[in-house]
């Protein structure tokens, strides 16, 4: 798959201006989500943006292997439920917290 360039210079300004960020990864993150997600968020707290980082399974643990990373203090656990998909639990408060706002604003 291909970003369009447009696309990529979006996102770099957004985060560059960010005052703070959510990052998310899928669940029972592998060493590449959890080192990607880990990454960026240690880079963009190095610019100054606070940073929240997690993912949406149970359990919240970083896998033994990869306690060697950096910035493990990002990560920040989330409350769970019994659903998953994807994004586990994340999605569903997401969409949760989304319906609530379209409420509140009609």
């Amino acid at each position: 798959m291909s970003i369009p360039e447009d696309d990529w210079a979006q996102a770099t300004k957004l985060l560059g201006d960010c005052a703070e960020v959510v990052l998310a990864c899928h669940v029972a993150p592998d060493g590449d989500a959890l080192g990607s997600m880990i990454a960026l968020g240690g880079a963009l707290r190095r610019r100054g943006c606070r940073v929240i980082a997690s993912w949406g399974s149970a359990p919240f643990e970083v896998p033994q292997a990869y306690g060697f990373l950096s910035d493990l203090d990002l990560l920040v656990p989330v409350e769970v439920g019994k659903e998953a998909v994807r994004l586990g639990y994340l999605e569903r408060s997401t969409a949760t917290r989304r319906d609530d706002q379209t409420a509140a604003t009609s």
